[in-house]
């Protein structure tokens, strides 16, 4: 982890998979090493949000590697436009910050899974919050549009390095058919969190644990 790199630089080091999709995992735990101890989201002058749980999409429009649950994607209806390098994108599951390449054709994000929202001088690990869609009310309430909502990535080291990161598969995520059926759980391999279906093995999920006391995922 480099902790004066800018959001930018760290995103632009992804390079994608080029159809191995083996390749992928390094990748994100390097760049989730970055988004959970390299900076924050800065709200106005007091608000800062220290990511702490991220869930790493990636598709490939023309490649074999492919990740249908991915929101921000093709389909059979219409082509969407690739994203500003950073951006945010909101969906039904939470926020992404994406990734994209349009030259190499391939979809990427980190949606934010888990945070710790501080007001103030308030220390770590306080505001502690899981609930991912809960992101929106952290980023958007109370600032006022009078004096213009200020949203900005900021380099900065926040933990020792001794902190321990997690990988694990992504939450409730299901196996899909190459025919792109989700594939149903029926007693053999791991399951969903709601038990329906085959959990999709990919382990593209990374969680940041702060102490002895808040050391499970959620």
């Amino acid at each position: 982890m480099n902790p004066i790199l800018s959001l930018t630089d760290a995103l632009a080091r992804f390079r994608g998979a080029d159809g191995k999709e083996e390749s992928l995992a390094e990748q994100f735990g390097l760049l989730a090493d970055y988004l959970l101890r390299g900076g924050y989201i800065a709200v106005g002058d007091t608000r800062r949000i220290y990511l702490r749980d991220v869930e790493f999409y990636y598709h490939e429009e023309e490649g074999p590697v492919k990740d249908p649950v991915m929101y921000h994607r093709n389909s059979p209806a219409a082509e969407l436009p690739y994203l500003p390098l950073g951006s945010l994108y909101p969906h039904v599951s939470g926020l992404d910050i994406t990734f994209e390449n349009p030259d190499r054709r391939y979809r990427a994000s980190a949606l934010v899974r888990g945070y710790n929202l501080l007001d103030g001088d308030a220390p770590l690990p306080a505001g502690y919050e899981t609930r991912s869609t809960y992101l929106y009310e952290a980023l958007l309430c109370g600032p006022s549009l009078a004096d213009g909502i200020r949203l900005a990535w900021v380099p900065a080291p926040v933990l020792d390095d001794d902190d321990e990161i997690v990988c694990s598969v992504r939450r409730n995520v299901p196996l899909f058919s190459p025919d792109g059926d989700k594939l149903p759980y029926l007693d053999e391999g791991l399951p969903t969190a709601n038990r329906r279906h085959l959990q999709d093995p990919r382990p593209w999920r990374f969680s940041r644990r702060i102490n002895q006391q808040d050391t499970t995922p959620r």
